[in-house]
């Protein structure tokens, strides 16, 4: 299973486990003060769809060139007003620095928000500008989600994303929600992983949520 193999892989040269990241080690741009940050929590409140800012950490290249799972919690209750159509990046790794938008490569997760539907969580692919995504409806509430890669998948690997209501129901992979994309490129090796993203697109919407007890661990 991935999770052991990536266990495994955290205690050799090179391997990454960091379970609760305390996010005040990570570099905050945030030119609207929109981004909160206090221990392992970072809390994003009517920010831009149109703003460039991010949080995130510097691992060294190649740090993520292999199997990867990421741990978090998220609050879906309030992403906006019911107008416009924010989104953000959550759980992304990708090996320049810059907003979701005009980033050309990353993979991890986007949260979006279209006026009074339901939530939505993409797990996306980003190569070269060009998305591969899979996208599922979630409900409001705070959950509790795995994110993986998994690359001895096919032929490129496959991610993997799923929403429980708790963390027990997530110890036991058993998901309110789910979604599996089949990555259609070789996965990127980067070295930057970010907690969250802005899209910097011009549009209204204003998003609201947070991201909470982030565990990283990758091969």
């Amino acid at each position: 299973m991935i999770h052991a193999r990536l266990r495994a892989a955290a205690g050799n040269a090179g391997g990454i486990f960091e379970p609760d990241i305390d996010l005040s080690t990570f570099t905050e741009v945030d030119p609207g003060a929109d981004i909160a940050v206090s221990g392992t929590r970072a809390t994003i409140t009517t920010m831009p769809r149109s703003i460039d800012a991010y949080l995130y950490k510097d691992y060294g290249v190649d740090a993520f060139a292999g199997d990867m799972e990421v741990l978090f919690e998220v609050d879906t209750t309030n992403l906006n007003n019911d107008t416009g159509s924010p989104f953000c990046g959550l759980a992304t790794i990708a090996n320049t620095i810059d907003d979701i938008w005009n980033i050309t490569d990353f993979a991890g997760v986007v949260l979006y928000k279209n006026g009074v539907n339901a939530p939505e969580m993409f797990i996306r692919e980003r190569v070269s500008s060009s998305n591969n995504e899979v996208v599922f409806s979630v409900g409001e509430a705070i959950y509790y989600c795995k994110l993986t890669r998994d690359v001895s998948i096919g032929a490129n690997g496959e991610m993997f994303l799923g929403v429980a209501t708790s963390t027990a129901n997530r110890d036991a992979e058993t998901w309110a929600y789910s979604g599996t994309l089949t990555m259609a490129s070789p996965p990127i090796s980067a070295r930057y992983f970010y907690a969250v993203q802005s899209a910097n697109l011009s549009s209204s919407g204003l998003i609201s949520t947070y991201i909470d007890h982030i565990t990283l661990t990758a091969s």
